[in-house]
């Protein structure tokens, strides 16, 4: 169900790097009970004066990961449901204007500090349009760090296997697999066998193929098995693991290799523009603080104080 809680969803990235503007969601819904709207907004719902248009949605969703809005938009029916809280969150705060709890200190101050977050926010979107890298300097980043750091852009060597299980390790499960495995050793078809007696239900009908995979996807025995299989057509023993008893068959092997500059170009864009914007945030935010001027007196007495109270 989509609910209030969707607000503590705004500019998760820029409460990561800015702690205090975490808080603004808690008091979101204090702010501004009425919205001005666009000409072109359609009204979706409303009732003496509350309207709720298009526009209050889309700017709602775009607080809201991709994949909530991907699922709002298949489900009607939590649309309405946000729709519906976003009229009841306006209708409330308005109720709540016509019965002076605007006027009550405690929601005073909520609504300061949910003003001085939303504030903070724009500043920070400000900071961050202030960067704006060439696209030369972006793919001098790119190829001295894809240089720089090798082993992060290594894909890791591949197999390709066949196998059949036969579950359990009982005597009969044991019989039943060296009978299997004698069959393919006398020149039996290891996918028509995979189909006829696998137990496991995801490659049996695939003949037993597990398509490319690298090393650590399967459990320590498997792997330690493929290693002894060096050429295509290799075929294991039986191999014991915690799912019963299985023939392996390499069909496969792709060495480890660098992944070409051009797969990860876009990756190393992106990183050099969050790591520019993380450098223009830390600067605008360390001038700020260098303008204030503390008083540890005052602190220590304030501790102290609050101290006393607890005891």
């Amino acid at each position: 169900m989509i609910t209030f809680a969707h607000s503590t969803l705004i500019a998760m990235t820029i409460h990561m790097s800015f702690p205090f503007l975490a808080r603004l969601a808690a008091t979101a819904m204090l702010v501004a009970p009425l919205a001005v709207h666009a000409a072109g907004a359609v009204l979706l719902q409303g009732s003496n004066g509350i309207q709720v248009t298009t526009e209050d949605v889309s700017a709602e969703m775009q607080r809201m990961p991709v994949e909530v809005q991907t699922k709002l938009l298949t489900n009607p029916p939590q649309m309405q449901q946000l729709i519906d809280n976003l009229y009841l969150r306006r209708a409330a705060a308005l109720d709540a204007e016509k019965n002076g709890l605007d006027k009550n200190a405690t929601v005073q101050a909520k609504l300061q500090l949910a003003r001085e977050n939303a504030l903070g926010e724009a500043w920070i979107a400000q900071v961050d349009a202030t960067v704006q890298p060439s696209a030369q300097a972006l793919d001098t980043y790119a190829r001295s760090t894809y240089k720089a750091e090798p082993k992060r852009f290594e894909n890791p060597s591949q197999f390709q296997a066949r196998h059949i299980l036969i579950m359990g390790k009982t005597p009969e499960a044991r019989a039943k697999a060296e009978k299997i495995l004698a069959d393919l050793k006398a020149g039996a078809n290891f996918e028509d066998l995979a189909k006829q007696h696998s137990a496991d239900p995801g490659s049996a009908a695939k003949g037993g193929d597990l398509g490319w995979f690298p090393k650590g996807r399967m459990v320590k025995e498997f792997d330690e098995a493929l290693d002894t299989l060096k050429n295509p057509g290799d075929m294991s023993g039986l191999v014991e693991s915690q799912f019963g008893l299985h023939i392996i068959k390499l069909e496969g092997r792709k060495p480890a290799h660098m992944k070409e500059f051009s797969e990860v170009r876009e990756q190393l864009h992106t990183e050099a523009r969050n790591k520019l914007i993380k450098e223009a945030r830390e600067v605008a935010i360390g001038k700020l603080q260098a303008q204030a001027k503390g008083d540890p007196a005052a602190l220590q007495s304030f501790i102290d104080a609050e101290k006393a109270k607890r005891n």
